[in-house]
């Protein structure tokens, strides 16, 4: 399951070419937290961390019931 903000940041990762995550924009999102959200993400396996966070195509899938 998705918080509101994973969900957005997934969203516009998905809508990028290359599906990188950063930089994190129009979501009311700081430091600390931004981290915590992306780590959740890798956590879940939506988004792979190697080095700049990626949307993987199990993220894409989670979108697609939302």
């Amino acid at each position: 399951m998705l918080t509101e903000t994973q969900r957005k940041v997934l969203q516009m990762a998905a809508s990028r070419e290359r599906g990188n995550v950063c930089p994190i924009v129009n979501v009311r999102i700081f430091a600390a937290a931004e981290t915590a959200v992306i780590r959740a993400l890798v956590r879940k396996g939506y988004v792979d961390d190697d080095k700049i966070p990626i949307i993987t195509d199990a993220g894409r899938k989670a979108l697609e019931g939302t």
